[in-house]
């Protein structure tokens, strides 16, 4: 598997991820055939994350909510895991997978000065 991210202003090979850079690097993901909706691409990550409002309003089934620590320097807040059918950016698709779901995005919202959905980590 290819982990290299290429920055260039040449026309966009078949297999690459279009994304907008601002206060971070954006791309539109849609999830179970809805959307899209903007996604940060956080290129140090290691999970997926989801507004909890649009995780409600897709109805994405919920699991049982547990600690997640450090999360948007918010310290210790609940969080769930919120199950997909499937999940995009470009070409590349995830199939039965789950995104985590808590309250983090609002002040991530604030500092970046820009409205997102979620987290593509």
């Amino acid at each position: 598997m290819n982990e290299t991210v290429t920055l260039t202003d040449e026309p966009m090979p078949d297999d690459g991820v279009p994304f907008e850079i601002g206060i971070g690097l954006y791309t539109d993901v849609p999830i179970d055939g809805r959307g899209p909706f903007s996604f940060v691409i956080d290129t140090g990550g290691s999970q997926n994350a989801i507004d909890p409002m649009l995780a409600w309003k897709l109805n994405l089934p919920l699991g049982e909510a547990r600690q997640l620590r450090g999360a948007g320097g918010t310290g210790v807040l609940d969080a769930r895991a919120a199950h997909f059918t499937s999940l995009a950016a470009g070409p590349y698709e995830q199939r039965d997978g789950s995104l985590i779901t808590a309250d983090i995005f609002e002040p991530l919202r604030a500092a970046m000065k820009r409205d997102f959905a979620g987290i593509l980590g």
